[in-house]
């Protein structure tokens, strides 16, 4: 008789260990996922254009219906709070174009596996796949964004543009925050589906705490700017706003968003290691 059928007579089922360790499989998904970019980027833009297609404005509904939030926001903000009317308006364009992307690589991530599951269970794809598209869509939507705020801007408050190459690094960073956010929540909501509430909650809340539509006291030493510097938000909407709006982002916000994304990739990647196996179980 067999050692494995002895083992079964004992009741012990004999254990099946894989050659290739999971790190290496999760290094090859997310590889293999780059050089599927032919499949995936125009994927990505065929889903914002197909989105407006009925619509007589297209896509420039995009960057619009932003620019008319933050008009009509800023009107009535600097009413109340006595702000510049114009300048507060800009202000609020930017940092809302800004949170849009943020909040909707966060929350799209939640339910990112389960709305892709017929294709994850029926196609032989890699899970960074999803991931990669997820995130250019919302790359694309800023980057429609951007130009038209630029031209807008330019038209009726023009001034200082030096500073405006900074948002080439600011986007760096976005799309290493974006892909390393949706790696790990993507992954660990597929598993713990109850959390997608909280987290939309969650998000919400720090949308109103975060400076966004009211501008940070400027003194040092205030309650709210002391409040303001322990918001992880904050600090990625300053580095791609300020130099949107004219202004110079300070360099701790620039080294807390860095220091932020290293530790959501390693967070990411952690997660997708250990998990990347189990997300079709899960499903």
């Amino acid at each position: 008789m067999s050692s494995d059928a002895s083992a079964l007579e004992k009741g012990d089922l004999p254990v099946f260990k894989t050659s290739t360790p999971p790190i290496k499989k999760a290094m090859k998904d997310l590889a293999d996922g780059i050089r599927l970019s032919p499949m995936w980027f125009p994927i990505a833009v065929r889903n914002i254009l197909s989105q407006q297609r009925r619509l007589f404005l297209g896509v420039a509904w995009l960057p619009l219906g932003m620019l008319v939030f933050s008009f009509i926001m800023g009107y009535v903000y600097s009413w109340l709070r006595d702000y510049e009317y114009l300048p507060f308006a800009f202000y609020i364009f930017a940092g809302y174009m800004c949170w849009q992307y943020i909040s909707a690589c966060i929350s799209g991530s939640a339910t990112l596996f389960s709305r892709n599951s017929s294709t994850i269970t029926n196609a032989q794809l890699p899970y960074s796949y999803y991931i990669y598209e997820h995130v250019l869509d919302r790359a694309i939507t800023i980057g429609f964004s951007i130009p038209f705020f630029l031209v807008t801007k330019l038209i009726m408050t023009p001034g200082e543009w030096s500073g405006f190459w900074m948002v080439l690094p600011a986007m760096v960073i976005y799309l290493l925050a974006g892909v390393s956010t949706t790696l790990f929540f993507s992954v660990l909501f597929v598993r713990f589906r109850d959390l997608e509430t909280p987290l939309l909650t969650i998000l919400r809340i720090m949308f109103l705490f975060t400076p966004i539509i009211w501008q940070i006291e400027q003194k040092e030493g205030t309650r709210r700017a002391a409040f303001v510097e322990y918001n992880p938000f904050f600090h990625f909407v300053e580095i791609m706003r300020a130099p949107m709006i004219g202004d110079t982002a300070a360099i701790n916000s620039w080294i807390i968003s860095s220091v932020i994304t290293l530790i959501l990739l390693v967070l990411g990647l952690y997660a997708f290691v250990r998990a990347r196996s189990r997300v079709a179980y899960w499903l």
